[in-house]
Parts: C-alpha cells; structure tokens; sequence
C-alpha cells in the first residue's frame, strides 16, 4: 500500500528563459479613448521664404494729406564759389546800427540864410458869437401933450365946428377934411393868421313860427283826411309824405325825421355835447356811387339809375345812433344828422390849418431876423477884413459908407 504523502520539498532553482513564441494574431482595435488635455503651443516656425509679387492692384484713392513734417535741419554751408569777375547788383541797405552813445562834435555855424518872402494873411478867423443885450436905458420923460388932428384952431378945447363929421364925437375921424390925402403906403407884409376867437354867447330865443303845412295835407286844409293816409295805416302822419318824392320808402321830405324841418330847439334837449375827434371819424367813413338793385328789391321802390351816398355797415362802426333797421333786416342811414358830424370836422380841420398858417408865420419871422443877422455878421466881416489889410501906410482902410452899413 501507498504511504503517506510526504511534505512539499523546496522550490528548484528556475530554468532559463525559453525562446520566444510567435506573435499570436493582432487583436481588435479598442475604443478611442478620451481626449487630453490640450499641449502647450510648439515653437514658432522658421519664417518660409518670400513668396512671389503678385500684379499691380487699381490705384486707390488719394488719402488725406497728412500732417506737415517738422523742417529738416539746414544743410552745411557749401564752400565759396570763385570769385566773379562781374560786380553783382548792389544788396539792399542793411539795417541801421545801434545809435552811438557819445554825441558827435557840434559843427560850425553855417552862414546866416536870406529872409524869406513874408507869408500869405491867414485866414479870417471865425465870427465871435453876439455878445449880450446891455441894459435897458432909463424911461425918457414924457412929452408935451399935442394938438389933436381936430383942433383946427388950437384951443385945446373941442369946438361945435371941429366935429367935421356930425357924429357928435371928436376923434381922428374929424380930421380928414384937415389936410390933403398924403400918397397911398406900400403895402405892409401879411400878417400871422390870428387864433380862432371865442365863440359868442348863445342868442335869444326866437319867437315861434306859425305852424307850416304837413307834408302829407294835400289840399291844405290843415286836416288829416282819409284820401291823404296814402300807406293805408290808419294814421296820417309823414310817412305819408313818401309818394311826393322819388326816394326810398321810409323816407320823408319833411317832419321830424325826415329831410325837412325838424325840431331841433335848445329847450326840447338835454345831455347836450360836442362831437369830439370828428374829422378822424370822417376819414374812416366812405362816400360812394352806387345802384340800387330795383329789380331784385321791387317792394322797396328804391330809385332807379346812379346813386350818391354810404354804406350804412361802414357809418355804423362810427356813429352807430345814426343807423336804423327796418323789420326785413335791412339798414336805413339818418343822412341828414350827418350834418352835424360834418361840421365838427369841418371846424377841426380849419383849427388845424390856422396853427400850422401860424407856426409859419413864426418860422418866416425868425427866417427873416436870421437873413438880418446874417448881413450885419457879413457886414461885420468886411470891416474887419478892412482893419488887418490897411492900405499899405499905417491907416485902416475904412469908409463912412461901411460904417453906414453895420448900423
């Protein structure tokens, strides 16, 4: 029988390598494993060689003219040339030198020269200014009484016989017949226009008139009768008047309102003023010619042919009270108040011609005193020219005659 396995003896020593086996056959590829992390970046290449010029590209624009260069430094002095055989042109005179400290000796006396020709009178210098008024003399006394033109027998006492006249007065006017009529007197310069005078008190009241006949009584019975309520209103009144003339209906030729009489006394009137600034309002105001459109309007019984007149849209602007419409809308002028405005600009105009006939009355009166003064300035010239040219000898070249004349 077997015995017992007995213990492990020790490892032997290791046999030499073996050779080589073959390569066995290549495996599969394996995946791709992940990406690393970015190198860092290699050394700069060698520079490659230049490559060829390629052709000419089209011209450019101009570009903007750049900045001005600083000037460059001045060259080196170039040497002397030789000397020219020809002088050139003489250089410009350099600049003064500086002026010397030490004063040059004085020279001699140069010899005295001739007297000159005296010179030309200068001109006369201008006229002083007027002196001032001197003082007013004392009041002379009063003269002897005189004989009166009429005292033909010079008593003093005024006599029966010396009131040539019969006037019962003795005055100039008795002394007409005393000499003879000397030669008429040129006549004298116009005068200044004199200011508007005061206007005069109001005059008493007249005595009533007897009463005139109505417009509308034709038989002039001093009734109103039926036949004569020409507009068939029931009332007798002015404007019945309007079939005795050819004008607009609403108009009358006579009445209170129309263009006859109409009351205007004082005592029937109260807030009583002056139309003021009426010649401004005037100008504003357009006179016309004018037809009227009588066919368009026959119920009016306007007038036919050329018209004279305004417009009553325009007189309303100024003087609206005399401007009236009737129950179709249309407007009717009072024409004869008119006349009032008319004469109130008449007076303002005619106040403003006086002043301005005045203000040149005033301006010729100072033109004549200058022209006056101017001669006598004149006058005052030439005798002063007289005294500084004398005649020659000492004298003064002056005439009774000049004299004459500055007085």
């Amino acid at each position: 029988a077997t015995g017992a396995q007995g213990p492990a003896g020790n490892a032997g020593p290791a046999g030499p390598q073996g050779p080589a086996g073959n390569t066995g056959p290549q495996g599969p590829a394996g995946n791709d494993g992940a990406t690393g992390p970015q190198g860092p970046a290699g050394p700069q290449g060698n520079t490659g060689a230049q490559g060829p010029t390629g052709p000419q590209g089209p011209a450019g624009n101009d570009g903007a003219t750049g900045p001005q260069g600083p000037a460059g430094n001045a060259g080196p002095q170039g040497p002397v040339g030789p000397a020219s055989t020809v002088p050139g042109p003489t250089g410009p005179q350099g600049p003064a030198g500086p002026a010397s400290t030490v004063p040059g000796p004085t020279g001699p006396q140069g010899p005295a020269g001739n007297t000159g020709p005296a010179g030309p009178v200068g001109p006369t210098g201008a006229t002083g200014l007027p002196g001032n008024d001197g003082a007013t003399g004392p009041q002379g006394p009063a003269g002897s009484n005189g004989i009166s033109c009429w005292d033909t027998n010079m008593n003093g006492i005024n006599d029966l016989g010396e009131d040539i006249n019969g006037d019962g007065l003795f005055n100039v006017s008795d002394c007409q017949g005393a000499g003879s009529v000397g030669p008429q007197g040129p006549q004298g310069s116009q005068g200044p226009q004199g200011l508007p005078g005061i206007a005069g008190p109001q005059g008493a009241q007249g005595e009533i008139g007897m009463p005139g006949l109505a417009c509308w009584d034709l038989n002039e019975n001093g009734i109103g009768d039926t036949e004569e309520d020409l507009n068939g209103d029931g009332i007798v009144n002015v404007l019945d008047c309007q079939a005795v003339c050819d004008c607009p209906m609403g108009m009358a030729v006579s009445g209170n309102n129309g263009f006859g009489w109409s009351y205007s006394d004082i005592q029937l009137k109260e807030n009583v003023t002056s139309i003021g600034n009426a010649l401004n309002f005037v100008m504003g105001i357009e006179g016309v010619s004018f037809d009227y459109k009588t066919e368009d309007y026959p119920e009016l019984e306007l007038p036919e042919g050329g018209q004279i007149g305004i417009i009553a849209q325009n007189l309303e602007q100024f003087f609206p009270e005399l401007v009236s419409v009737d129950e179709d809308g249309f407007k009717k002028v009072l024409y004869p108040q008119l006349t009032a405005v008319l004469v109130e600009a008449i007076k303002e105009q005619a106040k403003m011609i006086y002043d301005l006939q005045a203000e040149v009355s005033l301006l010729n009166a100072q033109n004549d005193e200058l022209e006056e003064m101017q001669e006598r300035m004149d006058s005052l010239e030439s005798l002063l020219q007289q005294l500084l040219s004398g005649n020659g000898n000492g004298s003064v070249g002056l005439d009774d005659s000049s004299i004459d004349d500055v007085d």
